[in-house]
């Protein structure tokens, strides 16, 4: 996620215009890098202000990617938001 306060709320919104009756939304993000925290606060805040649930995953690694994705299967997420960084891209495929 970003670490401006209206980027992760725009993403989250475009994703809700694109997807309409999703209600669960899940964000995965990247732990490691300290500026992301205040992003996934800015999502959480947004995600409650437009009335939606979210689910905030971690993952720094392909393994924990890989168990990102099982645990949010299990919590059927209707939708989900990656945040930028390079790891996501590097294990996309």
């Amino acid at each position: 996620m970003s670490s401006q306060p209206g980027f992760g709320r725009k993403r989250l919104e475009l994703l809700r215009e694109l997807l309409p009756k999703a209600a669960v939304f899940a964000a995965l993000t990247n732990p490691i890098p300290t500026g992301t925290r205040p992003g996934i606060g800015y999502v959480r805040g947004a995600a409650q202000s437009l009335g939606l649930k979210i689910h905030l995953l971690e993952a720094s690694n392909l393994e924990e990617i890989q168990r990102a994705f099982t645990t949010l299967a299990q919590g059927k997420a209707d939708a989900l938001l990656v945040g930028s960084d390079p790891i996501f891209d590097v294990h996309r495929g």
